[in-house]
């Protein structure tokens, strides 16, 4: 799965702060995330998760279970409504 981010301008530092919670929360619920894959957190790989343009990021999710069954449903589930509880900065 994958945590996208899209602003009509460049991402801001609010952005940054919002999208450092979330990748924190979701890594929390090890019972359905086994890993997110921040590349934004690595300067030197920053350029992989972000837009050439800068309005966009990008983040991988591992959730549990194979596509299709209930786990993954669950999984999918859970990890939409971790982002759900935490609103986004206006324009987000």
């Amino acid at each position: 799965a994958y945590l996208i981010l899209e602003r009509d301008g460049q991402l801001t530092d609010q952005d940054r702060a919002y999208y450092d919670q979330l990748v924190t929360a979701l890594r929390a619920d090890s019972q359905h995330v086994y890993d997110v894959v921040d590349w934004w957190r690595i300067p030197a790989a920053a350029d992989a998760a972000v837009s050439k343009d800068r309005h966009v990021v990008t983040a991988t999710l591992r959730l549990d279970g194979m596509v299709g069954t209930s786990e993954a449903v669950a999984s999918i589930a859970a990890a939409r409504g971790i982002v759900a509880k935490k609103p986004p900065p206006d324009g987000l």
